[in-house]
């Protein structure tokens, strides 16, 4: 599957979980307001895409931009490079909000 037009990690809306033990590449996954899908993609050693698609309007994908690594996440993602994505997400849906009001 082309990871970048559906997500690719399990999501479990109505337990509020997400498992991407077995999905290929994710460094991070993540449900934002029981709706959005957030998954960041190592594309290279040091670089990767976060994806963000809306579950409500079929996994249609929303948003993408190419990310940093940090450490090349060998061993999971780095604190910052989360904080970092998460800001992004919801920066990415506030703003949509505030355009569909």
């Amino acid at each position: 599957m082309d990871d970048e037009n559906k997500p690719l990690a399990k999501y479990d809306v109505d337990h509020n979980k997400v498992d991407y033990t077995e999905a290929p590449n994710i460094v991070w996954a993540a449900l934002l307001d029981l709706r959005y899908k957030i998954e960041v993609v190592r594309k290279r050693d040091y670089a990767g895409m976060l994806y963000m698609f809306d579950g409500k309007s079929g996994d249609t994908l929303m948003f993408s931009k190419e990310v940093s690594l940090a450490y090349g996440a060998l061993f999971g993602p780095d604190m910052d490079d989360v904080q970092t994505w998460q800001n992004t997400a919801i920066e990415v849906i506030d703003g949509r909000t505030k355009s569909s009001r």
